[in-house]
């Protein structure tokens, strides 16, 4: 095969897609628009583009799942780079409204490590294929399309570079719709259709970095609002002794701004349990705030012409509360279905219509878990009081708690919880 796929978006969603095609000896060019952080400098960094990377990211159950179908070294590569396995119920503190859950083995491996230690290994892995490549600073600016069919695209520097597919994995600032408004001549004031749910959470985020000796008996607290005025925290650990810590408050609600009062809003929370981590941490890092929370789906699966040699995943088509931590899983899900129809397909065009339709599918479970809302906006019907029973059980029950986990982390449906914990 001599074709070639240009990839738009470096992050984990687009360096996936990337290996997706790569290993299946297609050309491949990244391009991403920011430059990745110095491999010189110790400890986690952020991305320039990339907002949320100043807080922390988890990969889950089924995310972790697909990376194993689409990057087969990944675990041991990031074990190399000082990444720790756990187990997501037994190594860690989850506090919800009706207490902590039973610290049991829940057989679901989570990782500490950062996104930045997570994007370098991706990225390594993936120059070892010879005809992949990453070109940094380098935005795209346009599609060329060529009888309703994706011929490559247009870049900042003023070159077009010719592909027979091009996956736009941009994330959430994806320009796709005036892209292929300019194409076609449409008018760039009407709108992708889309189902739009509002997050209440404001976030505030912080590096911290333990001593050895110092450090809390688990590797990731939770912390699950109470009440409707309550507020959420999550601390994670990473890679050489750093750990993040994210506060959640309302939308409205005055986020902390410096260290009194980062250390006065974690004081409530988790039973005095977050503030005691803390007591042996050295912040470094300045308070980071992230308000833009809001779930959107585009019903791209919708939209009539859409052009053969062209797919979308990842935050371009689904944008999800950070809070829930399905970013990286949904765009991972994305590109194993996106291997499922290169195999399907085999030579010719890419169908990216048939794509569409099937990852409208694909994401509707995850839409669903997060805003409660079926994709057209309707409310999900869901056995509100069989839900409360479960989760007020569930510190008391390691297996209650393990379903409820293998919910979250998209390895089981809601329904078969409703139905109960053996099925």
């Amino acid at each position: 095969m001599n074709c070639h796929a240009i990839v738009i978006g470096g992050g984990p969603g687009g360096l996936l897609a990337a290996h997706t095609l790569a290993s299946r000896n297609w050309q491949v060019t990244v391009l991403e628009r920011a430059t990745y952080p110095s491999a010189a400098v110790a400890g986690p960094q952020p991305r320039r583009g990339a907002p949320q990377s100043h807080c922390l990211h988890m990969l889950m159950g089924a995310g972790a799942e697909a990376f194993d179908a689409i990057v087969p070294d990944w675990r041991p590569s990031i074990l190399r780079h000082g990444a720790l396995p756990f187990d997501a119920l037994q190594d860690a503190a989850m506090r919800l409204p009706g207490g902590w859950l039973p610290r049991s083995a829940s057989g679901i491996t989570m990782y500490a490590c950062s996104r930045t230690l997570l994007e370098n290994v991706l990225h390594e892995e993936l120059l070892r294929y010879p005809r992949a490549q990453v070109v940094q600073a380098s935005p795209v600016v346009g599609l060329d399309i060529r009888d309703n069919h994706v011929a490559g695209v247009h870049t900042a520097s003023g070159t077009t570079l010719s592909a027979e597919l091009v996956v736009d994995v941009s994330g959430t600032a994806s320009r796709l719709p005036h892209w292929l408004a300019d194409q076609t001549g449409q008018s760039d004031a009407e709108p992708w259709p889309e189902t739009v749910v509002a997050s209440p959470w404001n976030y505030a985020s912080r590096w911290f970095r333990i001593a050895g000796g110092r450090q809390p008996d688990w590797q990731c607290l939770t912390v699950a609002p109470e009440g409707n005025g309550g507020c959420a925290a999550m601390m994670l650990r990473a890679e050489e002794d750093f750990w993040n810590v994210v506060l959640l408050g309302r939308k409205g609600q005055v986020m902390p701004q410096n260290d009194v009062e980062f250390r006065a809003f974690t004081a409530p929370l988790a039973d005095g349990r977050l503030s005691a981590a803390l007591e042996g941490a050295r912040p470094v890092t300045p308070i980071h705030h992230y308000g833009r929370t809001t779930n959107r789906l585009r019903h791209v699966e919708d939209l009539l012409g859409w052009p053969s040699g062209l797919a979308a995943l990842g935050d371009s088509v689904l944008t999800l509360d950070p809070y829930f931590g399905l970013g990286m899983t949904n765009a991972a899900r994305g590109a194993v279905l996106l291997a499922e129809h290169l195999d399907a397909q085999g030579s010719g065009p890419f169908d990216g219509p048939a794509y569409q339709q099937d990852l409208a599918r694909l994401n509707a479970a995850p839409w669903r878990l997060v805003t409660g809302r079926n994709t057209d906006g309707t409310p999900v019907h869901r056995k509100s009081a069989q839900l409360a029973q479960l989760y007020a059980a569930a510190p008391s029950s390691p297996d209650i708690a393990r379903a409820i986990l293998e919910v979250q982390h998209l390895l089981r449906s809601e329904d078969s919880l409703m139905k109960g914990v053996a099925a």
